[in-house]
């Protein structure tokens, strides 16, 4: 029988989704629910539509359980623990990407070392644990949280934090009880992707190491753990003030030294820098590994064939002897230092004497060269720094891209850690990696440039001999090309030194790149459209702007529609000219029209602030389906802050809001009228309101004890409470820090007591709508903090 075009017509979505078989049905649901970046509220609403398509998005919903945000665990707990079927169905438990708040963690500071801190031997005591960060904060704990969801659901047996970029290491207290759990039924748990979440210490040596350092027992940070596989991955490194948080790996792991010793390495981050630190005392005394116990080899020749390993060195030549002696793939590569900051590593490396100089560059070259003939096709994350990109040879480093990228075929991650030479020059000599044909390799989709020189630089080539017949993939010239760049991050150190009456000269870009890109952060530069003329389908990817001709005009950004962007972090004031006048809509008109944006970062300097609400809403309204915003900065006062939480939140109906999916909005204000608001705020239908130690778990939690001192000599002999505090805010005296009614801010750190905590987290409460605003501390300079959070997507290895 002839179909015809008619005969096939679908009225309606729900139509079309009833059509078609059960098993695409269940193949749509799965891949929407196993997509990090994609709300697990979308596959709720597609359930929606139709009875079909119902089933399998109830199924993956809860086969994957994912945690969107704080307020959801009590609603999540209520639910599973009334439809025991429900509960029945969960596999897996998952932290969504858009978690973890810090405007909510007001528990973390208590916790934590970087802020404020209790001493380590009595906070990991079980029994202090309730007088040092009050009786009923054990409820309120993320792992108190996982656990608890664990026990409520029979078959759960994987905890899942990858998806989240990072969290305090606080947040691991407690983790024992959640091993107590899932550890019996053969589950597993992964930390978070990237930052230190730690959940034990082991002792590891590497047998194959060519001398004492690398044979002596050291220290080895568990961060994720699979029961079933009977598989760790090690940290290779030291820590540093933080064991009070680490479980014992004998309680992770129940039994004797001969159960322990049949656990294997999965995955090893290694960290090659010589160290001869003596952990024969550390070890046992500090981070619970008794002396006698089994030492895990992370030689990467003793790994499994199925094991992964990274390693982070300063040099090729240690790289690729770890490399000759490998059984396992290393899948991640950082040529970068390990002690220190690279920059100042870079301001020393330029220090030395050229000759000197020479000698560690033409190292580097002398070790790639066995790497053309037999590249290293494993790396898929490479990230280069010292001794490259210096004064003297940053010309000759570029032009060794094109060698480097034939070493390292199917690195899809690459990070440059520059020194001297401009960001637009390192981007010239980048296409090697951008547009590699299938013949040589894998194009690039993640690209992170830093230049850590705090002098600015203007780009110097118009193009490099080096690339003048390079094989390159086409690009389209009006729309996106698929399968290539998605990720794009540049920091120029420089932005703080230029004149004010000048700025860096744009990035050209050409068209047809810029629209595949998802995720872009560009701090310290601005880009701009490369001309037709500099956007053939073969033209280069970021050509110099020193090859436009006279008057030849460039497209900004503020022309451009971005239809496939879903996260942009740009300086403002690189977009504003300084002949445009600057008004309420001024910054709105020139950001990138961006429909399917779902989180702004904007830094500005002081010249730009936005000095009314209006003009943040503007700029906010033109993001139809954000999710987050954070503004630096506005100079709003009371009256400006509550008028922009209103106008975004105020109304009863989500969907009638100006932007119905907001969730927050983070401004940092700087009034010099209304001194009394300075400081960063948040508001949302959550952040504004709900505290982590707000959200409790049902009944009493008890935090098994992962203090190791208590395991080896016992409770007795474990150290009092810290007999130190500080002045509350109010004339009551000391508080300190262990008295049960004392109260840490999640920012500052102030300790303060219970009827005066109102005073350091001011909130401000409309008479409208009740909206909240809260302000998370008086103090912008944690603003950075904050702002680098929210973008993980542009973050290096």
């Amino acid at each position: 029988m002839r179909m015809t075009m008619d005969s096939v017509q679908l009225d309606s979505p729900a139509a079309m989704l009833a059509s078609l078989p059960s098993d695409i049905l269940d193949a749509i649901a799965q891949r929407i629910v196993h997509d990090h970046h994609r709300p697990a509220a979308d596959l709720a609403a597609l359930a929606l539509t139709c009875s079909a398509i119902a089933r399998a998005a109830n199924q993956a919903l809860y086969k994957t359980l994912v945690v969107p945000n704080l307020t959801s665990l009590p609603l999540l707990d209520r639910t599973l623990s009334a439809h025991a079927d429900l509960a029945a169905q969960v596999k897996v438990l998952v932290l969504g990407l858009t978690f973890p708040d810090t405007t909510q963690f007001d528990l973390s500071a208590g916790l934590s070392d970087i802020i404020k801190s209790a001493d380590g031997i009595a906070v990991a005591n079980e029994d202090r644990i309730p007088l040092v960060i009050g009786k009923d904060t054990p409820r309120a704990m993320l792992m108190a949280w996982m656990t608890h969801i664990a026990r409520v659901c029979p078959n759960l047996v994987g905890v899942d934090f990858s998806r989240v970029y990072s969290l305090s290491t606080s947040h691991v207290l407690g983790f024992t009880n959640l091993a107590q759990v899932i550890g019996p039924r053969k589950g597993w748990f992964k930390s978070p992707a990237k930052g230190d979440f730690y959940l034990a210490g082991v002792a590891v040596h590497d047998s194959a190491g060519s001398d004492v350092d690398c044979k002596r027992r050291k220290l080895g940070l568990v961060n994720s753990i699979d029961w079933g596989k009977r598989t760790i991955s090690i940290f290779g490194s030291f820590l540093d003030g933080q064991a009070l948080f680490l479980s014992q790996l004998h309680d992770l792991i129940p039994g004797s030294d001969q159960e322990l010793a049949k656990w294997c390495v999965g995955r090893v981050m290694s960290f090659e820098e010589p160290d001869s630190a003596d952990y024969s005392q550390v070890l046992p005394y500090v981070y619970g590994v008794p002396a006698d116990s089994p030492a895990f080899d992370i030689t990467p020749n003793r790994l499994s064939k199925s094991s992964t390993y990274s390693i982070s060195t300063s040099t090729l030549a240690r790289a690729s002897k770890i490399r000759s002696r490998a059984v396992a793939s290393c899948t991640a590569l950082a040529l970068v230092t390990t002690v220190g900051s690279e920059r100042a590593v870079a301001e020393s490396f330029s220090a030395l004497p050229v000759a000197a100089q020479q000698k560690q560059f033409y190292s580097f070259l002398r070790h790639l060269v066995p790497l053309k003939a037999s590249p290293w096709t494993t790396v898929a994350l490479l990230a280069l720094g010292t001794p490259l990109f210096s004064a003297d040879n940053w010309l000759d480093s570029l032009n060794q891209l094109a060698s480097i990228a034939k070493a390292f075929p199917n690195v899809t991650s690459l990070t440059l850690r520059s020194f001297y030479p401009a960001i637009a020059d390192v981007l010239l000599a980048c296409d090697p990696f951008l547009r590699r044909p299938a013949a040589h390799g894998r194009p690039l989709r993640e690209l992170d440039i830093f230049r850590h020189s705090s002098e600015p630089k203007l780009p110097e080539l118009k193009f490099l001999p080096s690339q003048s017949n390079l094989d390159r993939t086409q690009l389209n010239m009006t729309r996106a090309s698929p399968f290539h760049l998605s990720r794009l991050g540049l920091l120029d150190a420089g932005m703080f030194n230029w004149p004010s009456t000048s700025r860096p000269c744009p990035i050209l870009i050409h068209p047809g790149l810029l629209h595949s890109i998802k995720h872009i952060n560009v701090i310290g530069t601005v880009l701009a459209v490369a001309p037709s003329r500099l956007a053939s389908p073969d033209a280069l990817s970021f050509p110099s702007i020193l090859t436009l001709r006279e008057s030849e005009p460039v497209l900004h950004l503020g022309n451009v529609s971005l239809p496939n962007m879903e996260t942009l972090a740009v300086n403002a004031n690189l977009l504003v000219s300084h002949s445009q006048p600057i008004d309420d809509l001024a910054l709105a008109r020139v950001l990138p029209s961006c429909p399917n944006l779902e989180m702004l970062t904007i830094d500005m300097k002081t010249s730009l602030r936005l000095k009314s609400w209006l003009a943040a809403a503007n700029v906010i309204k033109k993001y139809p389906r954000v999710r987050s915003v954070y503004l630096a900065s506005v100079s709003l006062d009371r009256a400006g802050l509550l008028a922009l939480a209103d106008h975004f939140f105020a109304h009863p109906v989500r969907e009638l809001r100006p932007v119905p999916i907001l969730g927050r909005v983070f401004l940092v204000n700087e009034s010099t009228h209304a001194p009394d608001v300075t400081g960063l705020w948040v508001a949302g239908p959550e952040t504004g309101t709900v505290w982590m130690s707000d959200v409790k778990v049902p009944g009493e939690f008890k935090v098994v004890s992962p203090c190791p001192l208590k395991r080896i000599f016992g409770s007795d002999q474990v150290q009092d409470m810290p007999g130190t505090g500080e002045a509350c805010l109010c004339p009551r005296g000391w508080v300190m820090m262990g008295r049960p009614g004392a109260w840490i801010h999640p920012m500052d750190g102030t300790v303060v007591c219970a009827k005066c905590c109102g005073r350091v987290g001011k909130e401000l409460k409309s008479s409208k709508g009740g909206v909240v605003v809260r302000r998370v501390t008086k103090d912008a300079a944690h603003f950075p903090m904050f702002m680098y959070q929210t973008l993980a997507h542009s973050m290096a290895m």
